[in-house]
């Protein structure tokens, strides 16, 4: 399975998206891909280790939701340098709990605009999942841009259920 999608930002700032790509490469291993389109900061990799850290939305990060029929929902949060987090939702907003996977086995960035990076999903399959939503916050110039695949809401709301799309 390979999507492609496009994220527009919130702000309906002309000439601004996110290219995004979600490949299965495995049941429980995935490849996505983000590449900043237009009027956006340059961000440098600064080749530091892979590492787990906590509210990573407060600043540039990339991200992923997959969710289940039955609401479970899982949040990936991916920044262009290595520090990534995985939260576990039994439903709308619940209680964020850190999620018990693997995580990224890799980050490969890619020039001043993208980067990929492959998710070892386990103990989860990609089939345990049957909608996703790709988000991005874009923080520079003490402003911050919310890309996602929609934007029904008055606000950005990456959690809300209208904003996915089925797997």
């Amino acid at each position: 399975m390979k999507i492609i999608e496009t994220l527009v930002p919130f702000s309906k700032k002309k000439g601004l998206s996110i290219k995004f790509q979600l490949q299965s490469i495995h049941d429980d291993l995935i490849q996505l891909s983000y590449e900043i389109i237009g009027d956006s900061p340059l961000f440098h990799s600064s080749n530091s280790k892979e590492k787990r850290q906590r509210e990573l939305w407060m600043e540039t990060c990339f991200e992923l939701f997959l969710k289940s029929k039955d609401g479970h929902y899982l949040e990936f949060n991916f920044t262009h340098d290595g520090r990534w987090n995985c939260y576990e939702f039994a439903s709308y907003r619940s209680d964020l709990l850190e999620a018990k996977i693997q995580g990224p086995v890799a980050f490969y960035w890619n020039g001043e605009r993208s980067f990929d990076t492959k998710i070892n999903l386990s103990p989860y399959n990609l089939d345990d999942f049957d909608f996703f939503n790709a988000t991005a916050v874009l923080s520079y110039d003490y402003n911050q841009e919310f890309l996602a695949l929609d934007h029904p809401q008055e606000r950005p709301d990456f959690h809300d259920g209208s904003c996915f799309k089925e797997l």
